[in-house]
């Protein structure tokens, strides 16, 4: 069964913040103009941030109407405003941020609160059309846990664009954390070596494998494994794909090194993981 995963929420954190995410992929595209856009004038509740990549978004503010191309926009709460979509390059995302003062962290809040409080901002981030067109590439997709572990993260490296280089070391060190998740769920089917990962990430291979062996308390060899079993669970659960092709995709060396790994693992067979979840 194909399912959109867009339109849904999305809850993740950076560091102290819980940010709650909407996605819209949807667009328009007319001719009527500042015509249409004054009938339209509203408010959210909550922010609202474009991100363009070769679409346009025109804005009905206080001042006039503005036009916004190759850029992020976002538009505060209770900001009167009207909005047009021109393009299907034009990603809408809602979304509130929360502090959970139970974590003794940097405060992302007091800087998202901050920077997000004006009127409609302009902000021009190099690296967002690359994992945007990551998000588009995944519409039409079954709907399926992986995906939304991917879009997650996903989400999360788009907003750690907007901290700036002087935020905490915590956060720059939970950005690689995200950055190796990724990459590592982006190159499954792929010999992931230390250098290449480190060179994705702009780290020297000392650097990564150090913040590899802190955080994770395993090298990386064994953190692929575990990943990419992990996501052999999932294939196995929530798709009609034979055990072959999951080896396959994979990237597993061989049926019996598949076997014998997730055995280790999980301490039963393929077929008997799934029939026991089935039944629960």
């Amino acid at each position: 069964m194909e399912e959109n995963i867009f339109n849904q929420l999305y809850k993740f954190n950076i560091e102290n913040t819980q940010f709650i995410v909407t996605l819209d992929n949807s667009y328009s595209d007319t001719s009527q103009g500042e015509e249409l856009l004054t009938k339209s004038m509203h408010f959210h509740t909550e922010y609202e941030l474009f991100f363009l990549i070769n679409g346009k978004l025109s804005v009905l503010e206080s001042d006039g109407l503005k036009e916004y191309e190759n850029c992020s926009v976002c538009i505060p709460p209770f900001f009167n405003h009207s909005s047009k979509r021109i393009g299907d390059s034009c990603f809408r995302f809602l979304f509130s941020f929360s502090l959970n003062k139970k974590i003794n962290a940097s405060n992302t809040y007091s800087f998202f609160k901050k920077y997000f409080q004006y009127s409609a901002n302009k902000v021009i981030c190099a690296n967002i059309p690359f994992y945007l067109n990551i998000i588009k590439d995944l519409l039409g997709r079954k709907s399926e846990s992986f995906q939304s572990n991917k879009i997650e993260l996903l989400l999360k490296l788009l907003f750690y664009e907007f901290l700036p280089q002087k935020e905490s070391s915590n956060i720059t060190l939970s950005s690689y954390l995200v950055k190796i998740d990724d990459f590592i769920f982006n190159h499954f089917n792929e010999n992931i070596t230390l250098k290449v990962l480190a060179s994705s990430i702009n780290l020297c291979t000392k650097q990564a494998s150090r913040i590899i062996m802190k955080n994770y308390h395993k090298p990386l060899n064994q953190l692929i494994t575990e990943k990419r079993l992990n996501v052999a669970c999932t294939r196995l659960l929530e798709t009609d794909k034979s055990i072959q092709d999951i080896i396959k995709e994979l990237n597993f060396n061989s049926e019996s090194n598949f076997f014998k790994l997730f055995k280790k693992y999980y301490g039963v067979t393929p077929l008997q993981y799934k029939k026991a979840a089935l039944k629960k």
